[in-house]
């Protein structure tokens, strides 16, 4: 994976994700797009804290 946006559009769920998919049979080209839909886990009972609540010394560490 490369990069992972953000921000999710809570209206449809929408994110944006950069991959890099090995390309060596060449079936892949430049302005093709997909669409996916990818399962995540959830649980229950997990502590969820934003991250501007987390406070990091100068270092960086938490």
């Amino acid at each position: 994976m490369v990069a992972i946006s953000p921000a999710v559009d809570p209206g449809t769920n929408v994110g944006l994700v950069r991959i890099r998919i090995a390309n060596s049979a060449g079936l892949l080209r430049l302005g093709m797009y997909l669409a996916a839909q990818i399962p995540l886990e959830t649980h229950a009972q997990a502590l969820v804290v934003p991250p501007q609540a987390i406070y990091r010394y100068q270092e960086g560490k938490s």
